[in-house]
């Protein structure tokens, strides 16, 4: 029918009237049919074909749904393939649709459906001025060449897309960025694909200040788009969109996405994010900042790599906002941070991992926490959980809560930094019954984890916390009275150049002892014992703190046992740091044990009790294992 009417129209010129209400019935009916066997029939925009395009372009009736269709054959380079109702599978040129347009917006008044789909008629006729530069297929060539012949139209595909652009942005009263970017030389520039780029800026720069509504049109589409299209498209819009100026305009809206549960989009919106804030040399207002910071936490999860790298990379920006108001605030975003971070610099993806280093530093310096700054500096990551919650023990709970969805997380690796950290938080939970008995549910729970390593780790701990809850105020009140003196004696003694024979025969149970003194100083210093220490420091001299002391009279005993080269290697290892923080002193004393297993056999034998500790729970490697599965205990009874 469509053929039918242009064929008649061709040969009744002063008759067109006559098929006007045929077709717009026909149009409305079936839309998309109509619009896309014209541009079959017509792909030149003949006399009559534009005829007809007025006709459905300016009826009520018609002009939004071929409006649609016409940009959907436009954006679709070099060729929109579809299928009508009478089984025509021929594709149709996208530049068959851009010369309608054109021949549109030559006319005194244009259609308001062009001006109201605006945005996406101007990023389409962008995008053909990028892809018509880069490339121009034989039938694409062919085709142009008639529409030559027929209109004498410019002398390359993308020469006329350009003209078309400029065409519609003078029907939006933009005639001074089509000036503005001939004196700049701006359209030749957009024909060469190496300054293509570079002359789309300048085009959003131009168009940024004569109007912000249209640019924060053309702004939301491009969004929109980036987030539903190939990566070939990305190049030129986000040219457009970082050379925006009055970006903040958007800022709402690109919050907005954040929260999107599509997770195309965010992952887009935190590039388009990354391009925008990082990428320029631009200083954020500070309720941005705020705003930026609140959606970001979230993405520090997300299933995505690329969208957890972005957003714990771009999460740095609004701490480099100047000292206002709002940083109260903004410091309370960046302590809950910390955790999220320093879980993920255990991330199985490399990048996120040294993005959540690089992140954590950043977030130590801006909350003053020197402290914490120095571990992530030295990369002392085993130290970071205890020191985090010397600060103010009472967000123990809090941290708590933080740390237990980590539990579920996928990657084994955060599961068992979720692990060590809430053993950790678990001693500081006093008297909180609730709080362990939610630990602890949340550990047992774990038991049946896909990773043997994990379900064990976490029963270790469950086991652990319950041993240490238990003793709390019988062993350990009893223990830190007897040994806080006696400890002192023995270092000194321990001084001597020759060491009393009786103290190496009751070596065992003096190393025991010593370490048990290692791990309650390291979870608890009473205020007597304190109040001790200091007393001693300022008489001896001594290390500044009972369990690094304790630690030294170690070292002490295990050179008079002529095992220097287990300090040294401890020492190497890192393993004496590592014995002084509750959330490593396990493996630490795991490490130590491997290096001395024959005196690990003498020290079960003295101290069963040490198995409260966690010492029967270290995973000895393989060859350990072996030689004490091997050992005859009866030869050293």
């Amino acid at each position: 029918m469509v053929r039918y009417i242009h064929q008649w129209l061709m040969a009744n010129e002063d008759s067109e009237h006559k098929l006007f209400r045929t077709l717009l019935d026909l149009t409305d009916a079936e839309p998309a049919d109509v619009v896309v066997t014209l541009l079959r029939v017509a792909p030149l925009c003949d006399r009559a074909a534009m005829s007809m395009w007025k006709t459905i372009l300016y009826s009520p009736r018609t002009a939004d749904r071929v409006q649609l269709k016409l940009l959907d054959v436009l954006e679709n380079w070099p060729e929109h393939s579809t299928c009508t109702s009478d089984g025509d599978k021929r594709g149709v040129f996208a530049l068959a649709a851009t010369v309608v347009m054109w021949k549109i917006l030559q006319l005194p008044c244009v259609p308001h459906m062009v001006l109201v789909y605006f945005a996406r008629l101007f990023v389409h006729l962008l995008f053909q001025v990028f892809f018509s530069t880069l490339d121009i297929p034989e039938e694409v060539d062919t085709f142009w060449k008639a529409c030559q012949e027929q209109h004498g139209l410019a002398t390359s595909p993308n020469s006329f897309a350009v003209q078309t652009l400029k065409s519609l942005l003078c029907q939006m009263h933009c005639e001074h960025v089509v000036v503005s970017m001939e004196r700049k030389c701006g359209w030749d520039m957009l024909l060469c694909a190496d300054t293509h780029q570079y002359a789309v800026g300048l085009l959003a720069r131009e168009m940024s200040c004569i109007s912000t509504p249209l640019c924060s049109r053309i702004a939301r589409y491009l969004l929109c788009l980036l987030s539903t299209q190939e990566p070939r498209w990305d190049l030129p819009a986000l040219a457009f969109l970082v050379e925006t100026e009055n970006m903040w305009s958007l800022t709402e809206s690109l919050v907005k996405l954040l929260k999107d549960p599509d997770g195309e989009i965010v992952q887009t919106t935190v590039m388009l994010l990354s391009f925008i804030v990082m990428d320029k040399d631009l200083l954020i207002p500070s309720p941005f900042a705020l705003q930026l910071a609140e959606a970001l936490l979230p993405l520090f999860d997300h299933r995505k790599s690329q969208v957890r790298m972005l957003a714990i990379l771009l999460f740095q920006k609004p701490m480099t906002v100047p000292a206002e108001k709002e940083e109260k605030a903004l410091k309370t975003y960046v302590r809950q941070s910390l955790l999220s971070l320093f879980f993920h610099c255990h991330d199985e993806d490399q990048d996120v991992a040294e993005a959540s280093w690089a992140t954590l530093f950043c977030a130590a310096k801006f909350l003053k926490r020197r402290d914490l700054e120095e571990l992530v500096k030295e990369k002392k990551l085993w130290m970071f959980s205890e020191c985090l919650l010397q600060e103010n023990r009472s967000r123990a709970a809090e941290l708590l809560r933080q740390a237990l969805p980590y539990l579920e997380s996928p990657q084994e690796p955060l599961r068992e930094a979720a692990i060590r950290f809430i053993g950790i938080c678990g001693r500081s939970l006093r008297r909180q019954r609730e709080q362990l008995r939610l630990v602890y549910k949340a550990l047992e729970d774990m038991a049946d984890d896909v990773s043997p390593a994990i379900s064990r780790l976490a029963l270790q701990t469950s086991y652990i916390l319950r041993a240490v809850d238990r003793s709390r105020y019988s062993m350990f009140a009893n223990l830190q009275d007897e040994l806080r003196r006696a400890t002192v004696v023995m270092w000194k003694i321990l001084q001597l150049p020759c060491v009393p024979h009786m103290v190496l025969v009751y070596f065992a149970r003096l190393f025991v002892h010593l370490l048990f003194q290692v791990f309650f100083s390291t979870l608890d210093i009473p205020e007597e014992v304190d109040t001790f220490w200091k007393a001693c420091q300022e008489q001896h001299g001594l290390a500044t703190s009972p369990n690094s002391f304790a630690v030294q009279t170690l070292k002490s005993l295990l050179c008079q046992m002529h095992c220097e080269h287990v300090v040294v290697s401890m020492e190497r290892k890192c393993g004496w740091d590592m014995l002084l923080c509750a959330d490593t002193h396990q493996y630490a004393v795991g490490l130590l044990a491997s290096l001395i297993y024959l005196l690990v056999v003498s020290v079960l034998l003295i101290s069963p009790t040490l198995g409260d500790m966690g010492i029967y729970m270290t995973d000895f490697d393989s060859k350990v294992q072996g030689q004490l599965n091997s050992f005859e205990v009866s030869q050293l009874a």
